[in-house]
């Protein structure tokens, strides 16, 4: 079980504002993901901690009980807090500017329920998020304070660094790893499939979610096309390319074509698009289309700013 003291701040704050959209102003985040992380924990306590209504929610009877364990372990652990504080009162004297590279993943799912936290623990450092494609290494500059924030391609045996990662220049680190799922209308021929092969799925137009304007070249410097190249010399037909989840998977709903993208984020996006989401089958395809998210930092060593943000992050990332 992963339960997070901020997981025990979110039912409070339901509890006391009656409703999910206005704890979600209080707390910071976004309705979805507040949804999503009371989901889990429900999940895994094995028990209902909300009743929801269309104007508002409340805890069950499970969830009062819930609330006081809550409370109880909040209060324990502020009163650590207290008693420790002199231990890291020289984390609020750390100054400076912290530049984040991040691709829409961080950006959209894991960034938003931790940059809150570090930014509340550490006040004095200012954070810059820089969107940034893997294939952009060359425009991160090494002599300021920065972590790249980015996913790999990987097989069954490897992560396949290059052509993103200049691996003289960086160290990579793996966070947690995955495999890509093909995204299909429900009315497709493919959609009653457990799993095809790749050669199958790339006889349909593909709908590509990606920051980067998609050209020929642009295209082979992909992560889809380097762990789509890897298993074969495919001809990959761009049927559209957006930057917006939300409209990629419009697109798939209505027909359109086939998408690509990581499982890691599937849960979250049934939570935040689900018209969209209830018109489409997800298929697993033979080839070990992997996944691995993590972050770089220079070769060369870190700053005091990038280990205290690495730190933060290693330890409240729980994907």
């Amino acid at each position: 079980m992963y339960m997070k003291m901020e997981q025990l701040q979110y039912v409070l704050e339901i509890e006391k504002c009656k409703s999910m959209s206005k704890a979600s102003e209080n707390l910071f985040i976004t309705q979805q993901n507040l949804s999503y992380s009371i989901k889990k924990l429900e999940d895994e306590l094995n028990i209902p901690i909300l009743k929801r209504y269309n104007k508002g929610c409340e805890l069950t009877e499970e969830g009062q009980l819930f609330s006081v364990f809550c409370r109880n372990v909040l209060q324990e652990w502020e009163d650590f807090q207290k008693k420790s504080s002199h231990l890291h009162e020289h984390e609020s004297n750390i100054h400076g500017e912290l530049h984040l590279y991040i691709n829409k993943v961080y950006e959209i799912f894991i960034l938003p329920d931790i940059l809150g936290g570090f930014m509340q623990k550490y006040p004095n450092i200012k954070i810059k998020t820089i969107p940034t494609d893997a294939n952009e290494g060359e425009t991160i500059d090494a002599q300021e304070n920065f972590v790249w924030l980015l996913n790999l391609p990987r097989t069954a045996k490897q992560i396949l660094y290059k052509p993103f990662l200049d691996e003289d220049k960086f160290d990579f680190h793996t966070l947690f790893t995955g495999k890509n799922v093909l995204c299909v209308n429900k009315e497709n021929p493919l959609s009653d499939k457990k799993n095809i092969h790749l050669k199958t799925a790339l006889q349909y137009p593909l709908i590509y979610h990606g920051m980067m304007t998609i050209n020929k070249d642009a295209l082979n410097n992909t992560l889809l096309s380097v762990i789509i190249n890897h298993y074969g010399d495919y001809d990959i037909n761009i049927a559209a390319q957006t930057n917006s989840y939300g409209i990629w998977l419009d697109l798939i709903a209505s027909g359109k074509g086939i998408g690509i993208t990581y499982d890691k984020i599937l849960n979250h996006m049934k939570e935040m698009y689900p018209k969209q989401w209830s018109k489409i089958s997800v298929i697993s395809t033979k080839e070990y289309m992997g996944m691995t998210t993590g972050y770089a930092v220079r070769k060369s060593g870190t700053t005091k700013i990038e280990d205290v943000f690495i730190d933060y992050l290693v330890n409240n990332c729980t994907w």
